[in-house]
């Protein structure tokens, strides 16, 4: 059972209320795009990080910093994380290799940081991307994560973000080759909760987005713009979005770990793209990705709950006088996912075994059209041929007067406006005349 907080602010549409591929009762099936259960790297992923990334075991990378091979993050592919004590990922294919995913490791102490321009940087991001021309159109991505930080006395050098970028870097918004995983459009999340007001973020790149720049389903938590939701957050007014209270989701596991934080549990996060939205801005850009967060009821066992934590919108421009600038500007938002595991801050996990970002079940499928009343063949448009169907269906009693009103109603939707000017076809007399025998409430 799946229990939804509803999202209110007109940014948030409603492909935002398709999650973990389960679709609507009045949607159109999905059709698979890509399905991977990283259990290997068959299908052609990439790795890569902003300070040396090595692609294989933990073993395998302490022996090369052993030879005097530089490694800065770490990426695995068919990682067994049974063996960390993580049970198996709640969207798991039965067929699929139980408990193996892709394991990020990133900042690892190996006795040297890397330099820009004479600056030592000891900050670092890694991801897993793949290209895919067939990530276009209205397309979803869904991906289950499981967030791990080092459990320490104290939470300093412990916090990370995970999360899902769509889509990639344009020539007017070039991607940072600093922030190599903040690539598109992204959703992040903190592991420990203690980031301040950036917790819950969205990004353009590497630009985080303001909560007044109205692409999050919370605009404001009642004390100013920020970058991001902290996990602190509460918000008991309506006018200001999704009725949303962070720490009383995500309650803390143990003495450690802070209420708000999202480690230490699997995560679905789902990205339903449209890159020809036009959005609710005014720059002329189109696109939209809507970032939603699914995880299992604490306090109603065998339940999940989803939210949506915003939608990122090409048409919205950055407004440099709403009291935090983030500099952000358009992206691409098909062809390329990545997984990313980022570490903004200097200081370093006291245990890196413990401080990881895990991936699983990456399912990539067409959106569906969402069904308009009227669209009896279901093609999309309500045209003339839907009459054809409405009026053989009313003769076997399958549709009714009601579906005439919806279809005289909807008459033209999904049709570009010349073509939708024709003149609207009534019941015809044999019709008529079956409406006493088959009766009007009838409903299909």
């Amino acid at each position: 059972m799946m229990r939804w907080i509803r999202s209110t602010p007109a940014a948030i549409g409603c492909a935002a209320l398709l999650c973990c591929g389960v679709l609507g009762s009045n949607s159109r099936a999905q059709a698979v795009i890509f399905a991977d259960d990283l259990s290997d790297n068959t299908n052609g992923w990439q790795f890569n990080a902003f300070d040396a990334p090595f692609f294989g075991t933990l073993g395998e990378a302490l022996d090369a910093i052993g030879g005097g091979t530089r490694v800065g993050s770490l990426g695995t592919a068919g990682y067994d994380y049974s063996a960390d004590g993580i049970p198996e990922a709640p969207n798991s294919d039965p067929t699929s290799t139980a408990t193996t995913g892709f394991r990020m490791i990133t900042n690892i102490l190996d006795g040297g940081e890397p330099q820009i321009d004479g600056e030592t940087v000891a900050e670092d991001q890694a991801r897993f991307f793949i290209e895919n021309p067939g990530f276009t159109g209205r397309y979803t991505v869904q991906v289950d994560m499981w967030l791990n930080f080092s459990q320490a006395a104290s939470l300093a050098g412990t916090t990370e973000f995970g999360g899902l970028f769509v889509g990639q870097e344009t020539d007017s918004n070039p991607i940072n080759p600093r922030f190599p995983a903040s690539e598109g459009a992204g959703a992040i999340f903190s592991t420990d909760g203690d980031c301040g007001n950036c917790d819950f973020i969205l990004l353009k790149n590497e630009a985080e987005l303001d909560l007044f720049s109205g692409q999050y389903s919370v605009s404001d938590f009642g004390f100013g713009n920020q970058p991001g939701w902290d996990n602190t957050d509460v918000n008991d007014d309506p006018n200001n979005g999704i009725l949303i209270d962070l720490p009383a989701l995500f309650p803390a596991q143990n003495s450690i770990q802070q209420a708000g934080s999202v480690a230490g549990r699997w995560l679905t996060l789902t990205a339903v793209v449209d890159p020809d939205a036009p959005g609710l801005g005014d720059n002329g850009s189109t696109g939209t990705a809507t970032f939603s967060l699914e995880f299992e009821d604490v306090a109603n066992p065998g339940e999940t709950t989803s939210f949506v934590l915003g939608t990122v919108d090409n048409s919205v421009d950055d407004d440099p006088n709403d009291g935090f600038d983030t500099g952000e500007s358009p992206i691409d938002l098909t062809g390329k996912i990545s997984l990313a595991l980022i570490d903004f801050f200097p200081s370093l996990a006291q245990n890196v075994t413990e401080a990881f970002a895990l991936y699983d079940n990456v399912l990539v499928f067409e959106t569906p059209v969402e069904a308009i009343a009227g669209d009896f063949n279901e093609d999309g448009f309500v045209d003339a041929a839907d009459y054809t169907v409405w009026r053989d269906s009313f003769e076997t009693g399958d549709l009714d007067l009601t579906d005439y009103a919806d279809w005289k109603a909807n008459f033209g939707m999904g049709m570009p406006p010349e073509a939708s000017t024709g003149s609207i076809p009534e019941p015809t007399a044999l019709v008529l005349a079956l409406i006493p025998m088959l009766g009007i409430g009838r409903r299909r």
